[in-house]
């Protein structure tokens, strides 16, 4: 997952599952700690050859750094022979057997989404499937939940979590509650029984998944992914659909899974109510107070018209919270917030807090 840090020819590839669950366990020895959640990322059972481990952790203590903390563990190992800390991933050279050497990369989550996160990174590229699946929807699906982007237009407003419960999700998203019994159960043998997991889904988005079709980045992305090459031949020799599929559906499908997911999610409705609101207000607020008013009544420009927006806010206690200052200018009239910028734009010369700040 965090890709060949040590270069290529610096890491060895375990040969069998039973290596991988050695190093696993060996590691879990080594690195425990009790405030640490802490699983490997699985494959299917079948897989035999592995070009490193991923481990996924997190603190089950607020007051944990977790990061900082399995760093200094892992400093201590002598197995551990190299470490490279990115964010939120830490990646290590481990040895194993005195002969070969193993990278594995830790990744944090934050507690809260650590099952979901877990259950998505499991089995290859399977929560990648799944979230052209949730792309096909209107919807997204990764290591954090299930989630829905608000837009208006090309501007994104916000990111609101539908859930972060996985088979819920999985059912939400079209998959039978038997498949969603087989994946916590039973995982998966093959690679292809991943394959007609995916496809069983009831909104399986056959052209979705064409590299053609996808965005330029995405395609970029995409078209290196081993794994999901290999789904794109099995669809194309194996999996019988609908050639002809269009999209021309997808919108009416798309606008049938929001209302389902506004009635059936009560949190997400109220989260969407509440975004909607939030961004009226703040576009109203914007009409009232912005900086080509400002500029007009005072002549500011640049930075002194940013110092005088900021000590507009400062006068009025306005300058540490947004919905404070929001229900602060909604409170008045435009002739009245123009007669308290002219009242403030008098003060600035003789204030000496402002004029300190103007230097």
């Amino acid at each position: 997952m965090g890709g060949r840090v040590f270069g290529e020819n610096s890491c060895d590839r375990l040969q069998s599952k039973e290596d991988f669950e050695n190093v696993v366990f060996e590691i879990r020895k080594r690195v425990y700690h009790h405030d640490f959640e802490m699983k490997p990322v699985l494959s299917y059972d079948a897989k035999s050859i592995f070009g490193g481990i991923d481990i996924l952790f997190s603190n089950k203590s607020k007051n944990l750094n977790a990061v900082d903390t399995l760093c200094d563990i892992l400093e201590s190992c002598s197995e551990c022979k190299k470490i490279s800390r990115n964010t939120s991933i830490i990646s290590v050279l481990w040895q194993y057997k005195d002969t070969l050497k193993i990278q594995v990369d830790f990744i944090y989550v934050p507690i809260e989404v650590f099952d979901f996160a877990w259950r998505y990174f499991n089995y290859n590229d399977l929560g990648n499937l799944i979230g052209k699946i949730a792309h096909a929807l209107g919807f997204k699906f990764g290591q954090n939940g299930l989630t829905y982007v608000v837009r208006e237009g090309n501007r994104v407003i916000s990111e609101i979590t539908v859930t972060t419960e996985f088979y819920t999700a999985l059912r939400f998203l079209g998959f039978s509650e038997r498949d969603c019994i087989q994946h916590r159960r039973y995982g998966f043998k093959h690679l292809e029984n991943i394959f007609e997991f995916v496809a069983r889904s009831t909104y399986f988005p056959y052209t979705n998944f064409r590299l053609e079709t996808l965005a330029h980045k995405d395609r970029i992305r995409d078209k290196k992914r081993k794994t999901y090459n290999e789904f794109l031949t099995w669809l194309d020799t194996v999996y019988t659909y609908d050639r002809n599929d269009t999209l021309k559906s997808r919108h009416a499908i798309r606008k049938m899974k929001f209302e389902d997911a506004v009635e059936r999610f009560q949190r997400f409705s109220k989260d969407y109510t509440n975004v909607l609101y939030n961004d009226l207000k703040r576009k109203e607020v914007k009409t009232l107070f912005n900086g080509t008013i400002v500029s007009d009544i005072t002549g500011f420009k640049g930075k002194d018209l940013g110092k005088f927006i900021h000590y507009f806010k400062a006068v009025y206690n306005l300058d540490k919270n947004q919905e404070v200052f929001q229900d602060f200018i909604l409170s008045h009239s435009p002739n009245q917030i123009k007669a308290i910028i002219q009242k403030i734009h008098k003060k600035v010369y003789i204030n000496p807090l402002y004029q300190t700040n103007s230097d």
